[in-house]
């Protein structure tokens, strides 16, 4: 029989890029649901943990502590998805490279 040869690869292709991938996938989930947990339950925050002056403040005179843990979960959701599609990393190296001696020069 003459037919294609099946070539093998050397080496399995490595697990740890699925394990990272997998860890970065779970704990940008969590972060999404602690983000939406944060802007729906704003008013037990708000209870419990009471109004934070400078938000008050600077947010609006009746209504800004409430609008700051909206916006809290609203930047935690995002930067959870920033981190799970990779999309984070060139962010903050673009941002604070130049101050660590990373990014462009």
């Amino acid at each position: 029989m003459t037919g294609p040869k099946v070539q093998f690869l050397p080496h399995p292709p490595e697990i740890t890029n699925y394990k990272i991938m997998f860890g970065r996938i779970l704990l940008s989930l969590i972060g999404i649901a602690v983000g939406c947990l944060i802007a729906i339950y704003r008013e037990w925050l708000l209870n419990n943990l009471g109004r934070p002056a400078w938000a008050e403040k600077y947010l609006g005179t009746f209504g800004g502590a409430r609008l700051f843990y909206v916006l809290l979960g609203i930047v935690i959701v995002a930067l959870s998805t920033l981190y799970m599609t990779g999309g984070l990393g060139p962010i903050v190296v673009g941002l604070l490279g130049r101050f660590f001696g990373g990014g462009v020069q």
